[in-house]
């Protein structure tokens, strides 16, 4: 996550927009997350309880955020297991 202003300006920059535009991508793209998680899971995409982990971009910097989730992903508590992957695998059905 990110304050709108910083979310601005890397769609900005990223697509190439004007303010204006990039902030319209932005309501547009949050809008259309909404709909889709709402509709194919019942929740609020944007509820920070649904997800193991929150990274709050105007407190660390892409690299640190990015070295976090690595950290986190390696440890024995996110292993992919074979109970794991036959979860996913059900789901898929």
């Amino acid at each position: 996550m990110a304050p709108l202003d910083q979310r601005i300006a890397a769609v900005r920059e990223r697509l190439e927009l004007d303010d204006r535009k990039a902030r319209r991508h932005i309501a547009k793209m949050d809008a259309y997350r909404t709909k889709w998680t709402r509709f194919l899971y019942g929740v609020n995409w944007a509820d920070p309880q649904l997800y193991d982990v929150v990274v709050n971009l105007e407190r660390v910097d892409v690299a640190e955020a990015t070295a976090l989730v690595t950290g986190l992903a390696r440890s024995d508590r996110f292993a992919w297991t074979e109970a794991l992957q036959r979860r996913v695998q059900d789901l898929a059905l």
